[in-house]
């Protein structure tokens, strides 16, 4: 779907795709939002900080996520900036980085944040509100625990970051461009 603009000289591509949390297994909730975090954390060639160096060299942005029914890549860039943008997203996709370092890291800082949700009664609220209204057996009832940090692993990753394939994908596309120059 594209949605013309030309009030910016900007493009902002959004690429999504028909798996995210609820498909993740009861005993890894957070799995898809775990590895989509990883995924824009590099890729072979470039580790997290020269990947994100060189996106500043182009003023883009490049980034997954993983949410509730969908998962999917960002791009944002200034329209002159979009080929330099789409060579970034296709070398996370096709050789990202999947660095255990990495994977250790985003899984320490996803607990610690866990430990804080707990002193905090409107963060406990809110973390429980959609298991008391879905029931803890419904997909989106459950949250996500230590445990089902802790269960994450990088093969796992491996097998969520391969789901990321064109066929059944939705772009979306929002800018300075036009259905020919896409």
């Amino acid at each position: 779907h594209l949605v013309r603009q030309d009030k910016l000289p900007t493009v902002t591509m959004t690429f999504a795709f028909d798996f995210g949390a609820v498909s993740d297994p009861k005993n890894q909730t957070g799995l898809t939002s775990i590895c989509m975090d990883l995924l824009d954390e590099g890729t072979k060639k470039y580790e997290t900080a020269a990947f994100e160096e060189k996106q500043a060299d182009h003023a883009v942005n490049v980034s997954s996520f993983g949410g509730s029914e969908s998962a999917g890549i960002n791009v944002r860039a200034l329209r002159s900036q979009l080929g330099p943008a789409l060579d970034l997203m296709a070398e996370m996709l096709q050789e990202p980085g999947m660095r255990q370092t990495d994977l250790d890291r985003l899984k320490d800082r996803r607990k610690a944040s866990l430990l804080q949700a707990k002193a905090s009664p409107g963060s406990i609220g809110g973390r429980l509100y959609s298991m008391l209204v879905w029931g803890a057996g419904h997909p989106y009832g459950r949250i996500e625990t230590e445990a089902s940090i802790n269960a994450v692993g990088l093969k796992d990753c491996q097998k969520v970051i391969g789901k990321l394939k064109p066929g059944g994908a939705h772009l979306w596309v929002t800018g300075m461009i036009d259905e020919a120059e896409l």
